[in-house]
């Protein structure tokens, strides 16, 4: 079976925020052919296409209201040219170690996505465990760039089937506007091209996360809109 490359995002999600019980939470109904019909994970959100009409309308039915969140989806075929990125004077570009090396990666992402808060909010490294024993994960597929003093420095994973999907991404504030994001992002992309991938997928959630991604050769996909139901 072909399945979207967010799928296995969902279930590294899913392996972060629960403990790592997906098979305690998530039921999955087949048919006798084993092709899978019904998911129920314990989230209260869905997302929807914002040209999906019967699925709106399904969510209106169950109780679901449109919430103010909501991420493009972006694709770039791999038959494309990939832009070429030049590196800044002393970073490098390489894929993540081993158990050792989580603690940097994790402090980065966190930066990354929370570049208001205060560094002592930061909690700890260790869910981060979870994306080297999700489904489908790839080592040489988690890349990093690395300062010149050996600061972890930027960062994408990306979940491969026949096609490709970056989540996450991300820069720590100190670094970035040096095209470090669009190095590991080039980068990733060679290295799915190299693998046989047919398409790389990524997600943005901002206008300027959108406009970032068009730089580097995205083009706009869908636009999804998260649903919530409140009990």
């Amino acid at each position: 079976m072909r399945r979207s490359p967010f799928t296995f995002w969902s279930l590294w999600h899913e392996l972060q925020w629960n403990n790592g019980r997906l098979q305690e939470d998530v039921f999955i109904w087949e048919t006798t052919e084993g092709q899978i019909v019904v998911v129920l994970n314990p989230e209260l959100y869905v997302f929807a296409k914002q040209h999906d009409d019967m699925r709106q309308d399904i969510l209106k039915r169950r109780g679901y209201t449109l919430s103010d969140f909501w991420e493009h989806h972006h694709h770039q075929p791999l038959s494309a040219p990939i832009p070429e990125v030049m590196l800044p004077e002393g970073y490098g570009v390489r894929a993540l170690g081993d158990v050792d090396e989580l603690p940097a990666p994790s402090f980065l992402s966190w930066k990354a996505f929370h570049p208001e808060e205060p560094l002592d909010r930061y909690d700890s490294w260790e869910w981060s465990l979870n994306i080297q024993h999700a489904p489908f994960y790839r080592q040489d597929l988690d890349l990093i760039a690395i300062s010149p003093d050996g600061e972890f420095a930027s960062f994408c994973t990306i979940w491969l089937t026949r096609c490709g999907a970056f989540e996450p991404a991300g820069t720590a504030p100190e670094h970035q506007r040096r095209g470090l994001g669009k190095t590991v992002i080039s980068e990733g992309l060679c290295r799915l091209k190299d693998l046989g991938a047919e398409m790389a997928f990524i997600g943005s959630g901002s206008a300027e996360a959108y406009a970032f991604y068009t730089s580097v050769g995205f083009t706009e996909w869908d636009k999804s809109e998260i649903w919530e139901k409140d009990l």
